[in-house]
């Protein structure tokens, strides 16, 4: 008896030693990976900002001058409203599929010195109607555009099922706890106007999950940037859509313009057809 009592307590420890150590090869493994994917992110996308930035500046004094805006003649290529500023395929950043891309060379200078490109992040422009609803997409040079910087990559399917409270601490260590980077994250309900809501797309169904904030006070991404975002430079018929209820996606978001002070886009009027992502969606 003695002998089955003392096999049980050192079963007992193997097992809790051995659940401690994945405990900790989760901590000091995956974390660091997870920071390190979310620190590239964040910094192609401050990039994919600030260039973006400088070059609708750039394009409007242009105007001034030569009374041609090359900025705003490349927004019009793309009246859907998705305008590609840069991507990265095998190891290079790219032009998001389309040659006439002018804005990229003002991003690749913001990027830090030894920037190691990873491959999938894309960054893109898109625009959504301020009037008609956070699910119609328009021309980006639309006096109504709502106007978003809106970079994302895949998570590695080796690092897709890391605990999640993990990987969100990796990410607001590389982030400085930013609200507008994290992982797409699927709202129980869609998102609904209250006293405090500003700035946001009513009627969206995912938000960004960041570490420290709850899907009351999280950013959220508009159902037509979730649904129409490329995967993919060649074929459109790609998209994030198809993709983000199943996989684990890190996004980093910017608001650039179109809001008054203490505005929302309102409900979409439109209806994104195909979209798997508001599949079986409660609400809308």
């Amino acid at each position: 008896m003695f002998f089955w009592v003392v096999l049980a307590s050192l079963m007992g420890i193997i097992m809790f030693g051995s659940l401690s150590d994945k405990t900790k090869d989760e901590e000091f493994f995956v974390e660091p990976v997870y920071e390190a994917l979310s620190l590239n992110l964040f910094q192609y996308h401050n990039a994919a900002v600030y260039g973006y930035e400088d070059a609708v500046k750039d394009g409007y004094e242009k105007s001034l001058s030569t009374g041609t805006n090359p900025v705003a003649e490349y927004f019009d290529r793309h009246v859907d409203g998705v305008v590609p500023l840069a991507t990265v395929e095998n190891a290079q950043i790219t032009k998001g599929g389309d040659d006439g891309n002018v804005i990229l060379p003002y991003i690749t200078k913001y990027l830090p010195i030894g920037f190691k490109p990873q491959n999938n992040t894309r960054t893109y422009l898109m625009c959504v109607d301020g009037s008609q609803g956070q699910t119609n997409g328009l021309t980006c040079n639309d006096p109504t555009a709502v106007r978003y910087v809106m970079t994302f990559r895949e998570v590695p399917p080796r690092y897709d099922g890391a605990d999640k409270m993990l990987a969100l601490r990796a990410v607001a260590k590389a982030s400085v706890n930013s609200r507008y980077v994290g992982m797409i994250e699927k709202a129980e309900t869609p998102l609904e106007k209250k006293a405090d809501t500003y700035h946001q797309p009513l009627g969206a169904h995912y938000y960004i999950l960041a570490s420290g904030y709850s899907p009351a006070t999280a950013a959220y991404l508009p159902d037509y940037l979730v649904c129409q975002a490329p995967r993919d430079n060649t074929e459109p018929t790609l998209v994030l859509g198809d993709k983000a209820k199943t996989t684990r996606y890190l996004v980093a978001l910017s608001l650039m313009q179109g809001l008054e002070h203490n505005a929302n886009i309102p409900e979409g009027t439109g209806i994104i057809s195909n979209c798997k992502a508001l599949e079986e969606s409660s609400g809308g």
